[in-house]
């Protein structure tokens, strides 16, 4: 997750972990435009209905762009 660099993808920045609770606990930057799930609930919001099938596939290709192995750095 530290090596990923690019626009889809929110910045790895630390983590830790709590051997009392036994959670690991990841921090990352901030996202001023929020997350995945606000941005379905915006869309349900506004339409009253759920994401279409090519909105969907757009945000997944998105994600799969962050993660190709040109950003991974390999």
């Amino acid at each position: 997750m530290a090596s990923l660099r690019h626009p889809n993808i929110i910045r790895f920045k630390e983590c830790f972990y709590d051997e009392e609770e036994y959670i690991l606990n990841v921090v990352t930057e901030y996202s001023e435009r929020g997350d995945l799930q606000k941005k379905i609930k915006s869309y349900q919001r506004q339409s009253n209905m759920r994401i279409g099938e090519d909105e969907l596939w757009r945000i997944l290709s998105d994600v799969a762009k962050g993660t190709r192995p040109t950003y991974l750095g390999l």
